[in-house]
């Protein structure tokens, strides 16, 4: 497993976990691990310790994200659902946002105070409380990606990230439009896996076969 520190360098640490790692999620004072068999559990760096989450199973490969103290998991059937982590539990589930019937499929989440949603066919959608952003009108990518995953954005940045998994692509899109700003490709883009951003949201790092790519976020001079 590789992970990505706030001053953006790569470190390597091999975890003591049953049912293997399929993403993991920076939160406050340590990592919670979303594992293949659908549970969850937390890591912490320093220690090395590995506390698993027992009560906890969500639908395998679904997308996580943590933000202001909580941990949002699209759940089974129901949408975005939110809990406070700490390094013991996790709390009670409560609502984020109400599944959208034409968001049939959550590949991404990422929030910067809004929640945006991506689904593997590089749709968009963004919401506040709730509710969907009316000015928020994405276009369509052609040709539209099959396996649109890692949605990043940040309160300081201007784009919402994301790549095509098992693609070539890296995709920058106007957070407050939500069109198409730039569609990035490059011969050493092959069968994108995975992407983390720098915490100044300056670099995207791509997982690229057995490579780890540092891409810039500001190509296009905007």
């Amino acid at each position: 497993m590789s992970v990505a520190a706030a001053d953006g360098s790569i470190s390597s640490k091999t975890l003591p976990v049953v049912g293997g790692v399929r993403a993991a999620v920076a939160a406050r004072s340590g990592i919670v691990l979303m594992l293949s068999d659908g549970k969850a559990a937390f890591w912490n760096p320093e220690s090395d310790a590995v506390q698993p989450f027992a009560e906890e199973t969500f639908e395998p490969g679904a997308p996580a994200l943590f933000y202001q103290g909580r941990l949002y998991v699209r759940d089974r059937g129901t949408g975005i659902t939110r809990r406070p982590v700490n390094a013991q539990s996790l709390g009670a589930p409560s609502d984020a946002l109400q599944a959208p019937a034409d968001l049939p499929a959550v590949s991404g989440l990422a929030s910067d105070g809004a929640l945006y949603l991506l689904s593997p066919a590089g749709l968009t959608k963004k919401y506040l409380k709730g509710a969907p952003i009316g000015e928020y009108r994405p276009g369509a990518i052609e040709p539209a990606p099959q396996a649109a995953a890692d949605l990043w954005t940040s309160a300081e940045s201007k784009w919402l990230a994301f790549i095509e998994r098992g693609g070539d692509r890296l995709f920058l899109l106007d957070k407050k439009s939500g069109q198409l700003a730039a569609q990035l490709t490059s011969d050493q883009f092959r069968g994108l896996s995975s992407m983390a951003v720098d915490d100044k949201g300056a670099f995207a790092y791509l997982l690229s076969e057995n490579r780890i790519l540092k891409v810039p976020l500001n190509p296009i001079g905007k």
